[in-house]
């Protein structure tokens, strides 16, 4: 009986979990407006991050946190996200143009991590800013522009990013 109790407070949970989760998904739309809404978030969106402006040689990552001067975006340090990245401290990325093929992947400290986890990852910890919900129009919107850069891409999870 007591188990019994305990599997109908968590099946209650999960419903009332999966219906607010279900409140949050974007209206349908096409997908090349997703798309051309994903690459502009990626290019412009800022998500609340503190002021950027490495501009100068002289200016370095820690200049972070300015009050004036560009904001962080995805393409700060992923460019248009075909192409390898470079850090603020210069250091290379792989590219995102495979990025929709290789998720689910397994981090280092051997957590399985989804590709909205992986953005919501990078918004919080790579730019500093307020990560996308999951589902919201945001993380809608930049999952279908990195599906639409990894198109033709063999799926392979867990793979090695480009």
């Amino acid at each position: 009986m007591k188990i019994s109790g305990h599997l109908a407070a968590v099946t209650g949970l999960l419903c009332t979990i999966a219906a607010a989760h279900a409140m949050t998904i974007k209206t349908p739309q096409s997908f090349a407006q997703a798309q051309k809404d994903g690459a502009y978030l990626f290019m412009h969106g800022h998500f609340g991050t503190k002021v950027h402006a490495p501009l100068t040689p002289q200016e370095s990552f820690s200049d972070f946190g300015k009050t004036e001067g560009p904001r962080m975006t995805c393409a700060t340090c992923h460019a248009d996200g075909r192409t390898p990245g470079h850090l603020p401290s210069g250091r290379t990325i792989p590219s995102l143009a495979n990025a929709a093929a290789i998720f689910p992947r397994v981090t280092a400290d051997g957590h399985l991590r989804t590709l909205p986890e992986e953005i919501r990852h990078c918004v919080r910890t790579g730019i500093e800013g307020r990560a996308p919900s999951f589902g919201g129009p945001a993380m809608v919107d930049l999952e279908v522009y990195l599906a639409s850069i990894a198109q033709g891409t063999p799926l392979t999870p867990n793979g090695a990013p480009h």
